[in-house]
């Protein structure tokens, strides 16, 4: 896509903020953000960097990283990856899903003075959030689990799937739906080291991660773009912008060149700046 010069970027956003600040919230509504994309992708580096990048322009910005691991509901979630539910071919795909739905419940509906527009204080005013980013969604449900299944996923399969969590979750639980899905993507052999050496405290992989054929599926269904394609996901009408993270010199790179390389996280990794505008490009669309 072609990327707007920070100067117009910053104008319009500058433009929106001063709208927000009169309206105060009366009639526009909080934007929501979901950054998407495998394991190791950039997922939580992107989102921090959104943050700060609105946060800076006076923007009420509030994120959260799903699962939330902390939460009762988190707990839920660790058996799941720990593996306690069983192998990820094993186990029933639906089944594994509702751990995250419910987490999303608690953390959502249950703590829904956490998202709702109401009237905050922000340095001795009352504001409204301006934007939500959430550093994985709905969708990353959607994607993981239909990489549960062994076999190569049809496109009935894949509507079955979005049908029913959607259902659940965004017409049922009511969550909001995001204004603007960011999909993050790289090759597994990219995604599995960057996710070795990225400076988190996460970085113990889990059952999911473990199973190299189970996150080849999830790459395949996300780089075919299989979900975003699909009718029963256009019927949402989520507007969703495809990154791709990696630098052009790194996209065909095997792993073992990687590991006898080690070239670090933001070597590899397209400038911030870069993906940075790209979203924002796309989200002052929905303005």
């Amino acid at each position: 896509m072609k990327r707007i010069s920070k100067i117009e970027l910053e104008d319009t956003l500058e433009e929106y903020l001063k709208y927000r600040l009169t309206d105060n919230g009366n009639t526009t509504k909080t934007k929501f953000i979901a950054i998407e994309g495998m394991d190791g992708v950039g997922k939580e580096y992107t989102s921090n960097k959104l943050r700060k990048y609105l946060t800076d322009l006076g923007f009420y910005v509030k994120l959260i990283s799903f699962p939330v691991y902390s939460s009762c509901t988190g707990e839920e979630v660790k058996k799941v990856l720990s593996g306690s539910f069983g192998d990820p071919f094993e186990v029933n795909p639906l089944l594994a899903a509702f751990p995250f739905i419910l987490d999303r419940y608690n953390s959502i509906v249950v703590n829904e003075d956490y998202f709702r527009e109401v009237d905050l204080e922000w340095d001795g005013e009352d504001r409204a959030v301006d934007f939500v980013i959430f550093d994985r969604y709905v969708t990353s449900n959607v994607i993981y689990t239909l990489a549960r299944n062994n076999k190569d996923v049809t496109h009935k399969e894949i509507s079955k799937v979005i049908n029913t969590l959607f259902s659940i979750e965004y017409d049922l639980l009511n969550f909001p739906k995001p204004d603007l899905e960011v999909i993050l993507t790289t090759n597994p052999n990219i995604s599995d080291y960057l996710r070795s050496t990225r400076k988190s405290k996460d970085t113990k992989k889990d059952v999911n991660e473990v199973s190299l054929d189970y996150m080849d599926n999830v790459n395949r269904i996300i780089n075919d773009k299989r979900v975003y394609k699909n009718k029963a996901f256009k019927n949402y009408h989520i507007n969703n912008l495809h990154i791709d993270v990696v630098k052009n010199k790194y996209k065909d790179v095997s792993s073992t060149l990687l590991s006898l390389e080690k070239p670090t996280y933001s070597k590899i990794l397209k400038s911030s700046d870069i993906v940075i505008n790209e979203i924002l490009s796309e989200l002052i669309k929905t303005f």
